[in-house]
């Protein structure tokens, strides 16, 4: 046998998931820390409270999150109320050659316990030229409490986060 130098990447076993499991994100054996969640296999933050949101094709989409104390945390406020958004994927359209897929994820997180009240949830379509499917997904622990998918049409920009905003796609309530 001939040995061209080529580099082989090891086959996952049947039924690994590279999108979601934290053990195995993006490749196999990649482990995302025990502080951390896999996203479309990426690891992201997590803990008593996470919100993530993902989409089908290359753009850029933003996640925005107004918790009740009322500060939007979006690409421009990345901290505010104990929640940090920690991926921002495809900031301003990633340039070539990057690993970004620039389909997500997007992630906001509280690393502990969040404030009790209403949490706004907006997906702004900062600069895709067709049409985008969205997923946001809200997980508080290890519980998923809410999902919502969508879509999305031409690039918007920036739009603040509030129940009237083209971008809204809901609320929930940590009582």
């Amino acid at each position: 046998m001939v040995d061209e130098r080529c580099v082989t990447m090891p086959m996952c076993p049947i039924g690994f998931d590279l999108l979601n499991d934290a053990n195995n994100c993006g490749a196999c054996g990649r482990r995302c820390a025990t502080n951390e969640a896999c996203a479309n296999g990426v690891c992201v933050g997590n803990g008593q409270l996470r919100i993530t949101m993902t989409w089908n094709v290359r753009g850029d989409m933003d996640l925005h999150v107004v918790p009740p104390c009322g500060t939007e945390i979006y690409y421009g406020r990345l901290t505010a109320c104990g929640g940090t958004l920690d991926v921002d994927s495809c900031p301003a359209q990633s340039p070539a050659g990057t690993t970004d897929p620039c389909t997500g994820p997007e992630n906001v997180f509280w690393p502990s316990t969040p404030a009790n009240g209403t949490y706004h949830v907006c997906a702004n379509n900062w600069a895709l030229s067709s049409a985008v499917t969205f997923r946001v997904t809200v997980t508080r622990g290890t519980t998923v409490i809410r999902t919502w998918t969508g879509s999305r049409s031409g690039s918007a920009g920036y739009r603040a986060c509030s129940p009237s905003s083209p971008a809204y796609i809901g609320s929930f309530t940590i009582p």
